[in-house]
């Protein structure tokens, strides 16, 4: 939870560095420069969940005597081969898409120049980004949940002290929020790389090997989980790029208001993954190692403590509204927006903790069938929902969309608690 913390703090950053310059544009530029580099990596999304399945529950087997060692590594080797490949082929084809990004998602001009100039320096960390992801996809499911804490507190606190030293001291601007996060990404990838080979030096012996990664062996599962998580992951951001298109058509103000709530919002998810992350490396090292009654016990517990965080998460939004706003924009307009759409803020935690903590028991469990059928059911019914709310009298503009939003995760997190007894029988 404390490594997961720091990830949407540095969106928090990134919106603040803008919003406390003159232009409000630019907080715009930052919010859909941000979707698009996302929706790349939430499209790699397996490099991360599938490597931590694959890895916990071959980790389970191994401690049991009835796998090899190579099913233990091959996960990491071919997380950080893809990452490397696809990552350099973004780099190549970043005109493409920074011109796609426009079309996708209009904005006004100012916002759309904003935009291209965040992704044509970003881009240069989507190589780091996708084999960190790997790395640490890794470190969740070998239970390294430390060492893990450690990669994401060096790049993210890293990538926010840049943060200061480029927009606040050298008048960066944009482009400088982005140099930050390159510099941070590659830096943490080689330091963590070489902690891991120190650390794990047993578990590591074919690391090398070609022969080991490329070999036919556990390519099925991995190629079957990545696809069902790449569908699920694909229509997850089609949620937050919809919502951001919304803001988008009314106006520069609710769009910077809808950011700040997404902002929110990671802050919320991220704290909640803190359980569905450690479910996943519980789950899977359960499921691998055949311990049935441990299982149910992980699934219980996790979903009780969750359960109460998002309770009290919910409390501190509604104790700290102003100051928290205010540390994210010094502009009224745009804090008076958010707090009139504040009511719907509080319930983004209770409405959410259950799809959270269902996506780590399934990822755990490497079913990737009933993760993709569930955000398919969860995502028909957002943008079903997104039309009917939006042509009600009393849910015009943002509220029909942040209403369709909860209803959104709520779905997401019933569907898939309904299929648990595919999970827990013996």
């Amino acid at each position: 939870m404390i490594s997961n913390l720091s990830q949407p703090l540095v969106g928090a950053a990134d919106t603040a560095m803008m919003g406390h310059l003159s232009d409000p544009a630019l907080i715009g530029g930052v919010a859909l420069g941000t979707v698009v580099i996302h929706f790349l990596l939430m499209i790699f999304g397996f490099l991360r969940m599938s490597t931590t399945a694959l890895t916990s529950q071959a980790t389970g087997a191994y401690h049991e005597g009835t796998t090899p060692l190579e099913d233990v590594q091959r996960p990491l080797q071919r997380g950080l081969m893809i990452g490397a490949v696809f990552g350099t082929l973004f780099l190549v084809a970043q005109p493409l898409i920074s011109m796609g990004a426009a079309l996708i998602m209009p904005a006004s001009a100012p916002v759309e120049a904003y935009m291209a100039d965040y992704i044509s320096i970003q881009i240069f960390a989507l190589p780091a980004l996708l084999m960190n992801a790997a790395l640490l996809g890794w470190l969740y499911g070998m239970q390294s949940m430390r060492l893990g804490m450690v990669q994401l507190l060096l790049i993210n606190g890293l990538n926010i002290g840049l943060n200061f030293l480029f927009v606040l001291g050298f008048d960066g601007g944009i482009k400088g929020v982005a140099l930050a996060s390159v510099i941070a990404n590659w830096v943490g990838f080689l330091f963590v790389l070489f902690m891991i080979r120190r650390q794990f030096a047993p578990y590591l012996i074919k690391i090398t090997s070609l022969t080991n990664a490329l070999s036919t062996a556990g390519w099925s599962a991995y190629g079957a989980l990545s696809r069902d998580i790449i569908i699920r992951t694909f229509l997850l951001y089609l949620v937050q790029v919809s919502l951001l298109y919304a803001g988008g058509r009314e106006g520069d103000i609710p769009l910077a208001a809808l950011q700040l709530i997404v902002v929110i919002f990671g802050l919320v998810a991220y704290s909640l993954d803190g359980f569905a992350h450690a479910g996943e490396a519980l789950v899977g090292a359960a499921i691998g190692g055949k311990h049935r009654g441990d299982l149910r016990l992980i699934i219980w517990r996790s979903l009780v403590l969750a359960g109460l965080f998002s309770l009290l998460m919910s409390l501190a939004l509604w104790l700290f509204s102003a100051p928290l706003l205010s540390l994210l924009t010094s502009h009224q307009p745009v804090i008076d927006q958010t707090l009139a759409l504040w009511p719907y803020v509080l319930c983004l935690a209770p409405a959410s903790f259950l799809a959270f903590q269902m996506d780590g028991i399934f990822i755990g469990a490497a079913n990737g069938r009933a993760l993709r059928n569930g955000m398919i059911l969860s995502f028909t019914l957002f943008i079903s929902s997104l039309f009917v709310f939006q042509q009600m009298t009393l849910t015009q503009g943002l509220d029909g969309v942040l209403l369709a939003f909860i209803l959104y995760l709520m779905v997401r997190g019933i569907s898939l608690a309904l299929r648990l007894p595919e999970i827990v029988k013996p």
